[in-house]
């Protein structure tokens, strides 16, 4: 059967959707603005029917849905983003729990729908419960429990009964989350009846979506920030390592952040407008500073985009050369002695995200930090990650390494040279 899978990401600015084929191709393609705010989520909805509008030749067999997290959204719409600011009196005591701190906070900003509501859902959970009427928590693996929340990190942290009872049971990626009803087909499009899977948070749907499951894989996910990511078969550390569970029982996700890395390049193409009265896109405008040396720039907005471009590209390198030191002392006697299992050292990277459909960009930063790249199809890596979500819970594949395996494929390839501007 040719299935295609209508596969949904919400951000923090936009809501990405794709219909993609059995065989992991990108039939159709759609990016919708979403508005910031309290009442964010109450614009989901409606953008996935404006998405859906975009493919009127294309009929969706399955959806599937990721989206940002920990970002908290109650039954009736209110919303508090992953990257809203806490403050110090809304948070409880110091826990490695993600979501403890928004629980807290959302119930202080928002003591009405708190009070009111049914439920208190997680990002991409919302939508599912606005599109099947189920409502659910999707545990990425049992490890990440104390992630999430346990009975008695709530209760540590003062929640009623009554107030656990909002937070929906918690289910694995690859669940078959209910049907789309009839309400919700008339307002989005799509087929009452049709079939609604679990993704999983966007940082976990890129992992799957790279196939970034065995030890020593990495991959470089890019946006307005940017994030390297190393899959390891025991926890790594390191200065600014940030180390989770992997979606993989037994292994794990190291990784390290490169804060804004998109949005300070976008900062400086705004700057170029600006000053030079001509709107370049990001592809020309790096094109501009690495293929032709800012020649078409003034001098001083040349050298700070060289500038600008070096320095990113170095902090890759950093980040990369960390966590592969990271990965190194695994073979090695240490102060806190040797790692019961290696960690193979990545000698390549896959590239996801907004700046990878960069040519110039990618080759350069790949020759910076003397690693390959490769770049799937599809560059979105949570969109494909919900793939194949989506067709392990169809039974179309056993597990999520074997989809991984068959649908990521690589479509362009970056080798390391000597660089020069």
């Amino acid at each position: 059967m040719n299935t295609t899978v209508l596969c949904v990401d919400i951000g923090s600015s936009s809501l990405k959707a794709a219909l993609i084929s059995k065989h992991g191709r990108i039939d159709a393609y759609s990016r919708q603005e979403l508005p910031a705010g309290p009442n964010a989520a109450e614009s989901w909805l409606p953008a996935l029917g404006r998405a859906i509008q975009d493919f009127p030749k294309h009929k969706a067999s399955a959806v599937c849905i990721s989206g940002n997290g920990p970002t908290l959204v109650s039954s009736s719409g209110k919303t508090l983003t992953w990257n809203a600011e806490v403050k110090e009196d809304e948070a409880p005591a110091p826990t490695k729990s993600l979501f403890l701190p928004r629980l807290q906070a959302f119930k202080t900003q928002f003591p009405t729908a708190w009070a009111s509501d049914k439920y208190i859902l997680s990002g991409p959970e919302f939508l599912i419960w606005q599109l099947t009427n189920t409502a659910l928590t999707i545990l990425p693996e049992e490890r990440y429990s104390d992630y999430y929340w346990t009975d008695s990190l709530l209760e540590e942290a003062g929640f009623s009964a009554e107030e656990m009872a909002k937070l929906p049971p918690f289910v694995p990626p690859t669940t078959l989350a209910g049907k789309v009803t009839k309400g919700a087909a008339e307002l989005t499009g799509l087929k009452a009846g049709t079939r609604v899977y679990c993704g999983a948070p966007d940082f976990i749907a890129a992992l799957v979506g790279t196939n970034t499951l065995r030890s020593g894989a990495m991959y470089d996910r890019a946006g307005s920030s940017e994030g390297i990511n190393l899959c390891t078969a025991v926890p790594i550390y390191g200065r600014k390592i940030r180390t989770l569970p992997s979606i993989i029982p037994g292994l794990w996700n190291a990784s390290m952040l490169i804060p804004e890395s998109g949005s300070r390049f976008s900062a400086f193409k705004d700057k170029v407008a600006f000053t030079t009265k001509h709107n370049y896109s990001n592809q020309a405008l790096v094109d501009e500073i690495l293929l032709h040396g800012g020649a078409n720039l003034p001098i001083p907005l040349a050298v700070e985009g060289r500038e600008l471009v070096q320095k990113l590209a170095q902090e890759v390198k950093a980040a990369v050369a960390n966590l592969t030191y990271a990965a190194f002392r695994t073979h090695v006697e240490t102060p806190e002695g040797k790692a019961e299992v290696s960690v193979p050292l990545p000698d390549e990277m896959i590239l996801s995200g907004r700046q990878a459909t960069n040519a110039a960009w990618s080759r350069y930063k790949c020759s910076v930090a003397d690693i390959t790249g490769r770049v799937p199809v599809c560059t979105d890596a949570e969109l494909l990650g919900d793939n194949i979500f989506a067709r392990v819970g169809m039974g179309e594949f056993k597990t999520i390494p074997q989809a991984a395996d068959a649908l990521v494929k690589i479509e362009t390839s970056y080798f390391p040279t000597t660089v020069e501007f």
